[in-house]
Protein backbone atom coordinates (compact mmCIF):
# COMPACT_ATOMS: atom_id res chain seq x y z
CA UNK A 1 0.00 0.00 0.00
CA UNK A 2 1.61 3.14 -0.85
CA UNK A 3 1.90 5.98 1.38
CA UNK A 4 -0.47 9.27 1.19
CA UNK A 5 1.69 12.53 1.29
CA UNK A 6 -0.08 15.45 1.99
CA UNK A 7 0.55 18.57 0.04
CA UNK A 8 1.53 21.80 1.95
CA UNK A 9 -1.61 24.23 1.69
CA UNK A 10 -0.28 27.61 -0.39
CA UNK A 11 0.41 30.60 1.54
CA UNK A 12 -2.16 33.27 0.52
CA UNK A 13 -0.25 36.11 -1.02
CA UNK A 14 -0.67 39.69 -2.22
CA UNK A 15 -0.83 39.91 -5.25
CA UNK A 16 1.68 42.86 -4.98
CA UNK A 17 4.00 40.96 -2.53
CA UNK A 18 3.98 38.06 -4.89
CA UNK A 19 4.99 40.07 -8.23
CA UNK A 20 7.99 41.95 -5.74
CA UNK A 21 8.87 38.91 -4.64
CA UNK A 22 9.33 36.70 -8.23
CA UNK A 23 10.51 40.22 -9.69
CA UNK A 24 13.55 40.07 -6.98
CA UNK A 25 14.14 36.12 -7.84
CA UNK A 26 14.97 37.08 -11.26
CA UNK A 27 17.36 39.45 -10.21
CA UNK A 28 19.11 37.80 -7.13
CA UNK A 29 22.60 36.50 -7.80
CA UNK A 30 23.11 32.91 -7.17
CA UNK A 31 26.06 31.77 -5.02
CA UNK A 32 27.40 27.95 -5.03
CA UNK A 33 28.92 26.67 -1.82
CA UNK A 34 30.76 23.78 -1.57
CA UNK A 35 31.11 21.69 2.42
CA UNK A 36 32.13 18.73 3.21
CA UNK A 37 28.84 17.62 3.20
CA UNK A 38 27.16 18.86 -0.03
CA UNK A 39 27.00 21.13 -2.40
CA UNK A 40 24.23 23.93 -2.14
CA UNK A 41 22.55 26.51 -4.24
CA UNK A 42 22.21 29.73 -2.40
CA UNK A 43 20.03 32.63 -3.67
CA UNK A 44 21.81 36.11 -2.18
CA UNK A 45 19.90 38.52 -0.19
CA UNK A 46 21.25 41.63 -1.06
CA UNK A 47 19.25 44.17 -3.09
CA UNK A 48 16.06 42.30 -1.81
CA UNK A 49 13.29 44.76 -1.01
CA UNK A 50 11.41 45.15 2.73
CA UNK A 51 8.59 43.35 2.11
CA UNK A 52 10.61 40.50 0.84
CA UNK A 53 12.66 40.03 3.81
CA UNK A 54 9.22 41.05 6.08
CA UNK A 55 8.79 37.31 4.12
CA UNK A 56 11.44 35.52 4.24
CA UNK A 57 11.91 36.29 7.90
CA UNK A 58 8.50 35.02 8.78
CA UNK A 59 8.53 31.88 6.76
CA UNK A 60 11.91 31.00 6.29
CA UNK A 61 13.99 28.93 9.17
CA UNK A 62 17.38 29.90 10.44
CA UNK A 63 19.26 26.87 9.46
CA UNK A 64 18.19 27.91 5.62
CA UNK A 65 20.28 31.77 6.06
CA UNK A 66 23.64 30.64 4.51
CA UNK A 67 27.05 33.18 4.68
CA UNK A 68 28.39 33.18 1.37
CA UNK A 69 31.38 35.39 0.55
CA UNK A 70 29.22 37.70 -1.52
CA UNK A 71 26.88 38.07 1.49
CA UNK A 72 23.99 36.71 3.54
CA UNK A 73 21.58 34.20 1.46
CA UNK A 74 18.72 31.48 1.71
CA UNK A 75 18.94 27.73 0.29
CA UNK A 76 17.10 27.60 -3.20
CA UNK A 77 15.08 24.44 -1.47
CA UNK A 78 14.05 26.65 1.02
CA UNK A 79 12.40 29.15 -1.29
CA UNK A 80 10.67 26.29 -2.98
CA UNK A 81 6.89 26.60 -0.89
CA UNK A 82 7.45 30.75 -1.52
CA UNK A 83 7.65 30.38 -4.94
CA UNK A 84 4.77 27.67 -5.48
CA UNK A 85 2.78 30.36 -3.45
CA UNK A 86 3.72 33.51 -5.42
CA UNK A 87 3.33 31.81 -9.08
CA UNK A 88 -0.48 30.90 -7.75
CA UNK A 89 -0.90 34.69 -6.62
CA UNK A 90 0.40 36.54 -8.85
CA UNK A 91 -2.03 38.18 -11.70
CA UNK A 92 -2.45 35.91 -14.77
CA UNK A 93 -3.91 36.09 -18.21
CA UNK A 94 -7.64 34.81 -17.93
CA UNK A 95 -7.48 31.65 -19.50
CA UNK A 96 -4.57 30.38 -16.89
CA UNK A 97 -6.37 28.41 -13.58
CA UNK A 98 -5.10 30.09 -10.11
CA UNK A 99 -3.55 27.06 -9.30
CA UNK A 100 -0.80 25.07 -10.46
CA UNK A 101 -1.34 22.06 -11.88
CA UNK A 102 -0.24 18.49 -9.83
CA UNK A 103 1.44 17.50 -13.54
CA UNK A 104 2.98 20.87 -14.10
CA UNK A 105 6.87 20.35 -13.32
CA UNK A 106 8.40 22.62 -10.64
CA UNK A 107 10.36 25.54 -12.23
CA UNK A 108 11.93 27.31 -9.46
CA UNK A 109 13.75 30.25 -11.12
CA UNK A 110 13.24 32.15 -14.36
CA UNK A 111 14.96 31.59 -17.38
CA UNK A 112 17.64 33.62 -16.70
CA UNK A 113 18.26 32.49 -13.45
CA UNK A 114 18.17 29.43 -14.61
CA UNK A 115 21.12 29.78 -17.56
CA UNK A 116 23.12 31.34 -14.99
CA UNK A 117 22.74 27.97 -12.58
CA UNK A 118 24.00 25.66 -15.16
CA UNK A 119 26.88 28.10 -15.77
CA UNK A 120 28.00 27.71 -12.00
CA UNK A 121 26.73 24.13 -11.70
CA UNK A 122 29.48 21.86 -10.40
CA UNK A 123 29.65 18.62 -11.69
CA UNK A 124 28.52 15.78 -9.52
CA UNK A 125 31.19 14.03 -7.44
CA UNK A 126 30.77 11.18 -5.24
CA UNK A 127 31.19 12.38 -1.52
CA UNK A 128 34.48 11.19 0.23
CA UNK A 129 33.58 8.99 2.71
CA UNK A 130 34.30 10.30 6.41
CA UNK A 131 37.10 9.29 8.58
CA UNK A 132 37.35 7.41 11.20
CA UNK A 133 38.45 9.12 14.47
CA UNK A 134 40.42 6.22 15.35
CA UNK A 135 42.71 6.53 12.40
CA UNK A 136 43.41 10.33 12.65
CA UNK A 137 47.00 10.94 13.91
CA UNK A 138 47.62 14.31 15.58
CA UNK A 139 51.95 14.50 14.95
CA UNK A 140 52.35 17.73 17.19
CA UNK A 141 50.44 20.96 17.60
CA UNK A 142 51.00 24.13 15.89
CA UNK A 143 52.15 26.09 18.85
CA UNK A 144 54.97 23.14 19.51
CA UNK A 145 56.08 23.75 15.58
CA UNK A 146 55.61 27.93 15.70
CA UNK A 147 57.65 28.22 19.07
CA UNK A 148 60.50 25.99 17.19
CA UNK A 149 60.40 28.17 14.24
CA UNK A 150 60.41 31.56 16.11
CA UNK A 151 63.09 30.45 19.01
CA UNK A 152 66.13 31.96 17.25
CA UNK A 153 68.50 31.88 20.65
CA UNK A 154 72.01 30.14 20.07
CA UNK A 155 71.27 29.71 16.48
CA UNK A 156 73.84 32.62 15.69
CA UNK A 157 76.97 30.11 15.62
CA UNK A 158 75.13 27.44 13.79
CA UNK A 159 76.28 26.65 10.16
CA UNK A 160 74.09 28.17 7.68
CA UNK A 161 73.36 24.69 5.80
CA UNK A 162 72.20 23.31 9.31
CA UNK A 163 69.46 26.16 9.67
CA UNK A 164 68.25 25.31 6.12
CA UNK A 165 67.90 21.72 6.99
CA UNK A 166 65.83 22.76 10.22
CA UNK A 167 63.47 25.36 8.59
CA UNK A 168 63.09 21.88 5.69
CA UNK A 169 62.07 19.49 8.32
CA UNK A 170 60.07 21.99 10.08
CA UNK A 171 58.14 23.00 6.89
CA UNK A 172 57.51 19.31 5.71
CA UNK A 173 55.93 18.08 9.20
CA UNK A 174 53.70 21.28 9.47
CA UNK A 175 52.50 20.91 6.20
CA UNK A 176 51.61 17.37 7.81
CA UNK A 177 50.34 17.50 11.13
CA UNK A 178 47.24 15.80 11.11
CA UNK A 179 47.56 12.65 8.79
CA UNK A 180 45.05 10.25 8.24
CA UNK A 181 46.50 6.51 9.41
CA UNK A 182 45.33 3.32 7.16
CA UNK A 183 43.45 0.80 8.55
CA UNK A 184 43.65 -2.81 8.84
CA UNK A 185 42.70 -4.41 5.05
CA UNK A 186 41.62 -8.13 5.37
CA UNK A 187 43.44 -8.26 2.21
CA UNK A 188 46.95 -7.84 4.29
CA UNK A 189 46.10 -11.03 7.02
CA UNK A 190 45.64 -13.27 3.69
CA UNK A 191 49.23 -12.25 2.03
CA UNK A 192 50.81 -12.66 5.29
CA UNK A 193 49.26 -16.24 5.70
CA UNK A 194 50.69 -16.52 2.36
CA UNK A 195 53.76 -15.87 3.46
CA UNK A 196 54.10 -19.27 5.17
CA UNK A 197 55.22 -21.10 1.62
CA UNK A 198 58.28 -18.63 1.26
CA UNK A 199 59.32 -18.63 4.84
CA UNK A 200 58.33 -22.18 6.62
CA UNK A 201 60.14 -21.71 9.34
CA UNK A 202 58.58 -18.45 10.20
CA UNK A 203 55.16 -20.27 11.41
CA UNK A 204 54.80 -18.64 14.27
CA UNK A 205 55.95 -15.46 14.02
CA UNK A 206 53.29 -15.43 11.01
CA UNK A 207 50.76 -16.64 13.56
CA UNK A 208 51.40 -13.93 15.79
CA UNK A 209 50.84 -11.22 13.33
CA UNK A 210 48.33 -11.89 11.96
CA UNK A 211 46.68 -12.25 15.59
CA UNK A 212 48.12 -8.31 16.47
CA UNK A 213 46.50 -6.97 12.83
CA UNK A 214 43.07 -9.24 13.07
CA UNK A 215 42.52 -7.87 16.55
CA UNK A 216 43.42 -3.95 15.25
CA UNK A 217 40.97 -4.71 12.36
CA UNK A 218 38.40 -5.90 14.98
CA UNK A 219 38.55 -2.75 17.06
CA UNK A 220 39.16 -0.51 14.18
CA UNK A 221 42.25 0.60 15.48
CA UNK A 222 44.84 2.00 12.66
CA UNK A 223 47.23 -0.32 11.37
CA UNK A 224 50.26 -1.13 14.02
CA UNK A 225 52.02 -3.88 15.15
CA UNK A 226 53.54 -4.50 19.15
CA UNK A 227 57.14 -3.57 19.49
CA UNK A 228 58.98 -6.90 18.67
CA UNK A 229 62.30 -9.03 18.24
CA UNK A 230 63.02 -11.67 15.89
CA UNK A 231 65.53 -13.90 17.88
CA UNK A 232 67.27 -16.60 16.12
CA UNK A 233 70.82 -17.44 14.72
CA UNK A 234 72.26 -15.70 11.71
CA UNK A 235 71.49 -16.71 7.89
CA UNK A 236 67.73 -17.62 8.99
CA UNK A 237 65.96 -14.87 6.68
CA UNK A 238 64.82 -12.34 9.85
CA UNK A 239 65.77 -9.47 8.25
CA UNK A 240 64.85 -10.18 4.70
CA UNK A 241 61.35 -11.38 6.20
CA UNK A 242 60.64 -7.90 7.65
CA UNK A 243 61.35 -6.18 4.68
CA UNK A 244 59.07 -8.84 2.84
CA UNK A 245 56.35 -7.88 5.62
CA UNK A 246 56.95 -4.08 5.23
CA UNK A 247 56.20 -4.66 1.33
CA UNK A 248 52.81 -6.29 1.68
CA UNK A 249 51.49 -3.75 5.01
CA UNK A 250 52.75 -0.99 2.61
CA UNK A 251 54.28 0.26 5.37
CA UNK A 252 57.06 3.33 5.50
CA UNK A 253 59.98 1.37 6.16
CA UNK A 254 63.17 2.77 7.71
CA UNK A 255 65.95 0.38 8.31
CA UNK A 256 68.97 0.63 10.07
CA UNK A 257 71.83 -0.96 12.02
CA UNK A 258 72.02 -0.86 15.63
CA UNK A 259 76.19 -2.26 14.55
CA UNK A 260 76.27 1.08 12.54
CA UNK A 261 74.75 3.56 14.65
CA UNK A 262 77.44 5.55 17.13
CA UNK A 263 75.05 7.30 19.64
CA UNK A 264 71.24 7.80 20.76
CA UNK A 265 70.69 11.24 18.75
CA UNK A 266 71.20 9.21 15.41
CA UNK A 267 67.12 8.48 16.39
CA UNK A 268 66.76 11.34 18.85
CA UNK A 269 68.83 14.42 17.11
CA UNK A 270 71.67 16.03 18.43
CA UNK A 271 71.93 19.19 20.49
CA UNK A 272 71.37 22.29 18.58
CA UNK A 273 74.97 23.77 20.38
CA UNK A 274 76.61 21.11 18.59
CA UNK A 275 78.15 22.57 15.29
CA UNK A 276 77.54 19.48 13.39
CA UNK A 277 73.97 18.87 15.01
CA UNK A 278 70.98 17.69 13.12
CA UNK A 279 67.79 16.25 13.37
CA UNK A 280 67.38 12.01 14.08
CA UNK A 281 65.83 9.57 12.43
CA UNK A 282 62.51 9.81 13.60
CA UNK A 283 62.15 13.48 12.79
CA UNK A 284 63.51 12.39 9.30
CA UNK A 285 60.60 10.24 9.19
CA UNK A 286 57.78 12.30 10.25
CA UNK A 287 59.31 14.72 7.82
CA UNK A 288 59.40 12.17 4.76
CA UNK A 289 56.83 10.01 5.04
CA UNK A 290 53.76 10.40 2.96
CA UNK A 291 50.18 11.14 4.38
CA UNK A 292 47.85 7.63 4.52
CA UNK A 293 50.86 4.98 5.11
CA UNK A 294 52.31 4.14 8.57
CA UNK A 295 55.91 3.73 9.77
CA UNK A 296 58.01 0.67 10.40
CA UNK A 297 61.40 1.21 12.10
CA UNK A 298 63.24 -1.82 11.66
CA UNK A 299 66.79 -1.88 13.88
CA UNK A 300 69.03 -4.77 13.34
CA UNK A 301 71.06 -6.47 15.85
CA UNK A 302 70.00 -5.19 18.78
CA UNK A 303 72.46 -7.32 20.26
CA UNK A 304 75.35 -5.37 18.78
CA UNK A 305 74.16 -2.12 20.15
CA UNK A 306 77.02 0.59 21.01
CA UNK A 307 77.59 1.35 24.44
CA UNK A 308 79.63 4.17 26.07
CA UNK A 309 77.94 7.53 26.87
CA UNK A 310 75.31 8.10 24.47
CA UNK A 311 74.42 4.30 24.49
CA UNK A 312 71.61 3.70 21.10
CA UNK A 313 69.46 1.86 23.23
CA UNK A 314 68.76 4.02 26.13
CA UNK A 315 66.49 6.11 23.66
CA UNK A 316 64.75 3.27 23.19
CA UNK A 317 63.36 3.22 26.47
CA UNK A 318 61.25 6.10 25.97
CA UNK A 319 60.05 5.42 22.31
CA UNK A 320 58.88 1.95 23.47
CA UNK A 321 56.74 3.31 26.53
CA UNK A 322 53.60 4.20 25.06
CA UNK A 323 53.16 7.13 27.80
CA UNK A 324 56.89 8.60 26.75
CA UNK A 325 56.08 7.94 23.07
CA UNK A 326 53.08 10.40 23.59
CA UNK A 327 55.72 13.78 23.48
CA UNK A 328 59.17 12.39 22.23
CA UNK A 329 61.35 14.86 21.85
CA UNK A 330 63.55 15.81 18.66
CA UNK A 331 66.67 17.61 20.41
CA UNK A 332 67.69 19.29 17.15
CA UNK A 333 64.13 20.78 16.66
CA UNK A 334 63.00 21.09 20.03
CA UNK A 335 59.56 20.19 19.20
CA UNK A 336 57.42 17.51 20.70
CA UNK A 337 55.65 14.71 18.67
CA UNK A 338 53.27 11.47 18.99
CA UNK A 339 55.08 8.89 17.77
CA UNK A 340 52.87 5.64 19.14
CA UNK A 341 51.79 4.58 15.82
CA UNK A 342 55.39 3.62 15.11
CA UNK A 343 55.54 0.16 14.70
CA UNK A 344 58.87 -1.11 15.85
CA UNK A 345 60.68 -4.58 14.95
CA UNK A 346 64.48 -5.57 15.75
CA UNK A 347 66.53 -8.48 15.04
CA UNK A 348 68.54 -10.59 17.42
CA UNK A 349 71.00 -13.01 17.37
CA UNK A 350 72.28 -13.12 20.86
CA UNK A 351 69.45 -12.37 23.47
CA UNK A 352 72.05 -11.98 26.07
CA UNK A 353 73.58 -9.18 25.42
CA UNK A 354 70.41 -7.77 25.29
CA UNK A 355 69.75 -5.12 28.41
CA UNK A 356 66.75 -6.67 30.32
CA UNK A 357 64.49 -3.11 30.41
CA UNK A 358 64.70 -3.44 26.64
CA UNK A 359 63.46 -6.90 26.58
CA UNK A 360 60.99 -5.87 28.97
CA UNK A 361 59.26 -4.08 26.17
CA UNK A 362 59.22 -6.36 23.32
CA UNK A 363 57.55 -9.30 22.42
CA UNK A 364 60.26 -11.84 21.97
CA UNK A 365 59.68 -14.37 18.55
CA UNK A 366 62.13 -17.51 18.46
CA UNK A 367 63.16 -18.31 14.85
CA UNK A 368 64.81 -21.37 14.25
CA UNK A 369 67.50 -22.62 11.32
CA UNK A 370 64.65 -24.33 8.45
CA UNK A 371 64.89 -27.58 8.14
CA UNK A 372 65.71 -30.41 5.55
CA UNK A 373 61.60 -30.17 4.67
CA UNK A 374 61.89 -26.64 4.64
CA UNK A 375 64.63 -25.91 2.18
CA UNK A 376 62.99 -26.68 -0.92
CA UNK A 377 60.93 -23.77 -0.41
CA UNK A 378 62.82 -22.03 1.10
CA UNK A 379 65.45 -22.21 -2.02
CA UNK A 380 62.54 -21.37 -4.57
CA UNK A 381 61.41 -18.19 -2.73
CA UNK A 382 65.24 -16.86 -3.09
CA UNK A 383 64.99 -17.29 -6.85
CA UNK A 384 62.25 -15.83 -7.50
CA UNK A 385 63.90 -12.65 -5.08
CA UNK A 386 66.93 -12.91 -7.32
CA UNK A 387 65.01 -12.95 -10.40
CA UNK A 388 62.19 -10.19 -9.03
CA UNK A 389 65.23 -7.88 -8.59
CA UNK A 390 66.29 -8.53 -11.93
CA UNK A 391 64.06 -7.56 -14.60
CA UNK A 392 63.91 -9.86 -17.75
CA UNK A 393 65.56 -13.13 -15.72
CA UNK A 394 62.48 -14.94 -16.76
CA UNK A 395 63.09 -14.50 -20.04
CA UNK A 396 66.48 -15.41 -20.12
CA UNK A 397 66.34 -18.39 -17.81
CA UNK A 398 63.95 -21.39 -17.80
CA UNK A 399 62.82 -21.81 -13.99
CA UNK A 400 64.73 -24.10 -11.51
CA UNK A 401 64.41 -27.82 -12.04
CA UNK A 402 63.75 -30.04 -9.04
CA UNK A 403 67.09 -31.45 -9.35
CA UNK A 404 68.70 -27.77 -9.47
CA UNK A 405 66.47 -27.41 -6.00
CA UNK A 406 68.00 -30.73 -4.63
CA UNK A 407 72.06 -29.22 -5.31
CA UNK A 408 70.85 -26.22 -3.41
CA UNK A 409 68.80 -27.49 -0.32
CA UNK A 410 72.28 -28.99 1.52
CA UNK A 411 73.58 -24.89 1.28
CA UNK A 412 72.88 -22.08 4.13
CA UNK A 413 70.46 -19.51 3.45
CA UNK A 414 72.55 -16.34 3.42
CA UNK A 415 74.83 -17.94 0.80
CA UNK A 416 72.00 -18.84 -1.77
CA UNK A 417 71.43 -15.68 -3.10
CA UNK A 418 75.17 -15.24 -3.99
CA UNK A 419 75.20 -18.72 -5.37
CA UNK A 420 72.62 -17.96 -7.43
CA UNK A 421 73.49 -15.01 -9.20
CA UNK A 422 77.07 -16.55 -9.92
CA UNK A 423 75.56 -19.58 -11.44
CA UNK A 424 73.13 -17.20 -13.63
CA UNK A 425 76.35 -15.15 -14.78
CA UNK A 426 77.85 -18.27 -15.88
CA UNK A 427 75.61 -20.19 -17.74
CA UNK A 428 74.95 -16.36 -19.45
CA UNK A 429 78.93 -16.20 -20.17
CA UNK A 430 78.59 -19.62 -21.53
CA UNK A 431 75.37 -19.19 -24.16
CA UNK A 432 75.48 -15.82 -24.53
CA UNK A 433 73.28 -16.39 -27.93
CA UNK A 434 70.22 -19.06 -26.57
CA UNK A 435 66.86 -17.68 -26.27
CA UNK A 436 66.60 -19.65 -22.85
CA UNK A 437 68.84 -20.69 -20.97
CA UNK A 438 67.94 -23.74 -18.67
CA UNK A 439 70.18 -24.11 -15.08
CA UNK A 440 71.87 -27.47 -14.59
CA UNK A 441 73.44 -28.98 -11.28
CA UNK A 442 76.88 -28.70 -13.13
CA UNK A 443 75.62 -24.61 -13.39
CA UNK A 444 75.66 -25.01 -9.44
CA UNK A 445 79.18 -27.00 -9.21
CA UNK A 446 80.99 -24.36 -11.73
CA UNK A 447 79.56 -21.73 -9.50
CA UNK A 448 80.37 -23.04 -6.27
CA UNK A 449 84.11 -23.96 -7.93
CA UNK A 450 84.42 -20.44 -8.80
CA UNK A 451 83.60 -18.66 -5.07
CA UNK A 452 85.76 -21.55 -3.51
CA UNK A 453 88.52 -20.13 -5.78
CA UNK A 454 88.00 -16.82 -4.84
CA UNK A 455 87.80 -17.40 -1.13
CA UNK A 456 91.26 -19.46 -1.13
CA UNK A 457 92.92 -16.09 -2.93
CA UNK A 458 95.56 -15.31 -1.12
CA UNK A 459 94.95 -11.55 0.93
CA UNK A 460 96.96 -9.00 -0.16
CA UNK A 461 99.39 -7.11 2.16
CA UNK A 462 102.43 -6.88 3.11
CA UNK A 463 104.59 -9.93 3.56
CA UNK A 464 106.41 -10.09 7.33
Amino acid sequence: MSKITRRRPLLPMDKKLAVCFLAWLEKAGIETISTDMRTAQVVLLRNAPVPVWDLLERHVSVKDYWHTPRGMGVHRDALRWLIFSAEASRPRPQNVGDSIPDDKPFIPFSEQVQKELKKKKKPDTPEPPPVDPKLIWKVCTEIDLQSSTQNKCGTSSRPTSSLEERQRILKLIQDKRERVLPAVLPEYLAQITALKNRFPHFESVITWVCRSLRLNMRLGQPLKLPAFCLNGPPGTGKTYFLRELAGILKMHLVFRSMAEMSASFVLTGSNSVWRDSGPGLVARCLAEMPNGVAPLFVLDELDKSQGGNYRVDTCLLGLLESSSALNFTDEFLNVGFDVRPFSWAFTCNDLGNVREEIKSRLTILDVGLPGPEHMPEIVRSVDLAVRSAQPGFSDLFEPLGDEVVDCLTAMATRDLKTILNDTYAIELERAPDSSLIKITPDSIAAAMTSRAKQSHKRPLGFVS
